[in-house]
């Protein structure tokens, strides 16, 4: 099938909505997602520091080797 320059291709309207609402949806869908995966995640982040809280209280040598670890990675990062 060839198709001129100036003819157009008739598509039908219920193919355009269909494509519009799954359009939609999987817009939606993942903004969903994204929002309760942001949410899992400082949720995650609550527990670790609730964790480490805890653990550092029951074990000043975790406490140590904590700090010890930040001061590595800040002198990694600063490129010491």
């Amino acid at each position: 099938m060839s198709l001129e320059s100036n003819s157009f291709v008739r598509v039908p309207l219920a193919d355009i909505l269909e494509c519009t609402i799954s359009d939609a949806l999987q817009r939606e869908t993942k903004d969903t997602v994204d929002k309760q995966s942001a949410f899992i995640e400082a949720d995650l982040k609550f527990l670790r520091n609730e964790n480490v809280i805890q653990e550092s209280d029951m074990n000043p040598e975790f406490q140590i080797s904590l700090i010890a670890a930040e001061k590595t990675d800040r002198n990694t990062y600063q490129g010491y």
